[in-house]
């Protein structure tokens, strides 16, 4: 028993490890992971950080704009980092405004550095931007930038072109907000509009920018983010988007407040995602990040690459032809509908071929449940035998084009051949057959016969078909006969072809369309 069972185990492994089936597991550290290679960046919803770095503050809601390390962020499913670094002593230290924040730019890269090695399938987007007053170096700003690069040169992209995921997989992709006399070095948007909504370019991807972070009404900048949060939905696919949902708002005596602005901004994005789970919305860049809020952004693409991936498991299915009917198609199409039901409701709705996978299901329930009285296409047998000099064509299944109706067709047919199809259900009894099919040669029809028998090819005779000449392939005639006996309940049907008078073998005899009992 345990042979058998172990056996069953291994064979329904073998067929479905043919055909896989994507659960599209992720956690919040390799989301990642569930999107192709081939997608730009620019179609990719990217939970972001504004000031990344800034942990600190002398005076309450002045500096601090995340409770997160920026390993936490990483973790939590942040991939958009922005790194405001103040140029001192010829090294990066990180600040917000004045305040230095109790980390230096080494900080920062290790943390990305280690994430990455962690999780390879990953991309992390930074943004460099020089902030403060530069104080005691003796190099450019662009040049310290280079040595920290040149210790880990691997780790990072630079090119001035949005990249396709595949290719950064494992990687920083510096988005550069600094000037620089050697270039491309990473995507440039140093003409980044100040306070305002800006569109910029590079290596020939336009980029819009949603940046006011002066906030005197928290629903006036919702608003500005919440169309751009449309327009990346809607609109310009090629575009990358970054939209700031970040701000402050001047208190008494002109005292910036930046949790002011976050406490109504992210409940607000919150809510847009609740109600939005599917489709591309750019980079989301949030204070106080946190993994749920992040999960509601970069969940987006797993609705779309999941229905991305169900869409081509179908077209993988293909159409249902003899070659393909068997017990193994049945495994891959069971396999394709239960992957099917494990999608959400909003990815389901964006499998456009779904139709697909209903009307092959049902062809292939139609054919493994042949009624005789339905027709029967002649394609669509279980099997075939006999011997000839010939064999390589003995009951060839091919796409016939003769006629105006092109279809399916059982050629290359010579005496002494046979097919046969399982599982006819022919009810309470036929007692006649119509046959759809065309003859090429006059010769070739003469004395020939369709002989229909019962469990195999030498089974019980219930009926003999003879064979007339069409007038060629392309001329198809519809025939019905009288079987000599009844047939009742379900039958293995064989048909066999013969000579009725005597004679020798015959070559392509006919094509047979389809076929139905009445």
């Amino acid at each position: 028993m345990f042979k058998k069972v172990f056996a069953a185990v291994i064979s329904a492994s073998l067929i479905l490890s043919t055909f896989s089936i994507n659960t599209f597991a992720y956690t919040s550290s390799n989301w990642m992971s569930s999107l192709a290679d081939n997608r730009s960046l620019t179609s990719i919803s990217i939970p972001g950080t504004h000031d990344s770095g800034a942990r600190y503050e002398p005076v309450a809601g002045t500096a601090k704009c995340q409770n997160l390390t920026i390993a936490e962020q990483l973790s939590a499913g942040v991939r958009f980092l922005d790194v405001r670094c103040r140029h001192i002593d010829n090294s990066f230290a990180i600040h917000h405004g004045n305040v230095y924040q109790n980390i230096n730019f080494t900080d920062v890269v290790n943390a990305c550095y280690s994430f990455l090695n962690s999780n390879p399938s990953e991309t992390i987007l930074m943004s460099v931007k020089e902030e403060y007053d530069a104080s005691n170096n003796t190099r450019t700003f662009e040049q310290t930038f280079d040595s920290y690069v040149a210790g880990n040169p691997s780790k990072w992209y630079l090119s001035d072109a949005v990249p396709k995921l595949g290719s950064v997989r494992g990687k920083i992709v510096l988005v550069r907000r600094f000037g620089a006399s050697s270039t491309p070095k990473g995507i440039n948007c140093t003409t980044w509009g100040d306070n305002t909504t800006s569109t910029t370019s590079s290596g020939g991807t336009s980029i819009k920018i949603q940046d006011q972070y002066v906030v005197p009404d928290n629903a006036a900048k919702w608003t500005t983010a919440q169309n751009l949060l449309n327009e990346a939905k809607n609109q310009n696919s090629s575009w990358l988007y970054l939209n700031f949902m970040s701000g402050y708002k001047s208190l008494l005596f002109g005292i910036p407040s930046i949790t002011t602005v976050s406490d109504y901004m992210n409940p607000q994005i919150n809510t847009y995602f609740t109600n939005n789970t599917s489709g591309r919305f750019g980079v989301v860049i949030m204070d106080f990040a946190t993994a749920a809020l992040a999960s509601k952004v970069y969940s987006t693409n797993t609705d779309q690459t999941a229905s991305q991936d169900m869409i081509a498991q179908i077209n993988a299915l293909g159409t249902l032809t003899h070659d393909s009917y068997s017990t193994g198609l049945n495994a891959k199409i069971a396999a394709v509908e239960s992957s099917y039901a494990q999608l959400t409701s909003s990815a389901k709705a964006l499998v456009t071929n779904y139709s697909t996978l209903t009307s092959l299901r049902s062809q292939y329930n139609a054919y493994a449940n042949r009624s005789a009285f339905s027709t029967i296409q002649g394609v669509t047998y279980d099997g075939k035998g006999g011997n000839s000099t010939d064999g390589a064509n003995a009951n060839a299944a091919t796409l016939g084009t003769e006629g105006t109706n092109p279809s399916f067709n059982v050629k290359g047919t010579k005496i002494g051949y046979w097919f046969y199809y399982n599982n006819v259900n022919f009810g309470s009894g036929a007692s006649k057959v119509t046959f759809n099919y065309s003859v090429n040669d006059s010769n070739c029809a003469s004395g020939s016969v369709v002989e229909l028998r019962l469990g195999s090819s030498t089974g019980t005779l219930v009926g003999s078909f003879p064979v007339q000449y069409t007038g060629g392939w392309a001329n198809r005639v519809t025939q019905t006969v009288d079987l000599s006996t009844s047939v009742s309940g379900n039958q293995n049907l064989y048909m066999v072809l013969k000579l009725s008078t005597g004679g020798t073998e015959k070559t392509w005899v006919l094509n047979l369309f389809y076929f139905n009992f009445s």
